[in-house]
């Protein structure tokens, strides 16, 4: 029963990543949006080339990754403490099997 629990809260976790995929390109959009806006008004304010817009492009850029980053590491590593109960269970069963 709580083998079962644990397997359609993995898979759960498993469709949850298209999902993120979609996180992911907002969180890659909109900063990268805002960052070519923003760098194009300093630009036009404070130079003649496109440096503050080339600088805001990166620094969206760093976020955005870092942000996914983390938004991964949470998601794996609750897939992993799943797993992990899983794979526990599943020997606890292989035993109780094997012993009778």
């Amino acid at each position: 029963m709580e083998l079962e629990k644990l397997e359609k809260e993995r898979d759960a976790y498993v469709h949850n990543l298209f999902w993120l995929g979609l996180k992911i390109a907002a969180i890659f959009a909109v900063p990268a949006v805002l960052a070519a806006l923003l760098g194009r008004y300093l630009d036009g304010m404070y130079s003649d080339g496109n440096v503050f817009t080339i600088l805001c492009l990166v620094t969206a850029f760093v976020f955005s990754w870092a942000v996914v980053i983390r938004q991964f590491s949470k998601i794996n590593k609750k897939i992993r403490t799943i797993e992990s109960k899983i794979r526990d269970l599943k020997d606890k069963q292989n035993k109780a099997t094997n012993n009778n």
